[in-house]
């Protein structure tokens, strides 16, 4: 997958391991939500130029409730702070709508959105008309996710005027559904 902005081609790679990863397609690196941490660092450590994009789950220090956190490394560190919004049966979501899900890296806008928030109508559409505010030319929007086919289906968007003027990279998991949302 590609995305193109005058003469700049960045090269996208929706992978659910770090073998995946072809060294011509690693410009920008999605995984998908509930991948590990290591197979992120794994990619960080093999791709140190590369913007990874993913969903971790992780355990809440208080309660031990799982959560998944929205990641974006950008030369060596997180560059937003996102928990999933809402749950969803396997993560319980933090209802926190006020995150930063977004991170402009010269003429690049990455937006993150986590599985479900897309349908967080306040959430997901407060990240969208920022990405599209943004002044970079290229704007796009990263989906880790762990979604069935009824997601998308047929491969049509459901809201197509929603992501005007924005790439979307889709990285689904093969993880819950039997009869998963293609990537």
């Amino acid at each position: 997958m590609s995305a193109i902005a005058g003469s700049r081609t960045l090269r996208i790679a929706c992978v659910l391991a770090a073998s995946e990863i072809d060294a011509n397609h690693s410009d920008i690196i999605v995984f998908p939500e509930g991948v590990s941490i290591k197979e992120v660092d794994a990619a960080r450590l093999a791709y140190p130029r590369a913007i990874l994009v993913a969903a971790v789950a992780e355990r809440n220090s208080r309660n031990a409730e799982k959560h998944c956190r929205g990641i974006l490394f950008h030369q060596g560190r997180n560059q937003i702070d996102y928990l999933k919004v809402g749950s969803d049966g396997r993560t319980v979501g933090s209802g926190y709508t006020n995150q930063n899900s977004i991170c402009e890296i010269g003429d690049l806008c990455i937006g993150v959105l986590i599985c479900l928030d897309i349908d967080d109508v306040a959430f997901s559409n407060a990240v969208l008309a920022r990405m599209k505010a943004s002044l970079s030319k290229i704007k796009l929007l990263c989906i880790p996710a762990d979604m069935g086919d009824y997601w998308f289906p047929q491969d049509i968007y459901p809201f197509p005027g929603k992501f005007e003027g924005i790439y979307v990279a889709l990285c689904n998991n093969t993880i819950t559904h039997q009869a998963r949302c293609r990537s």
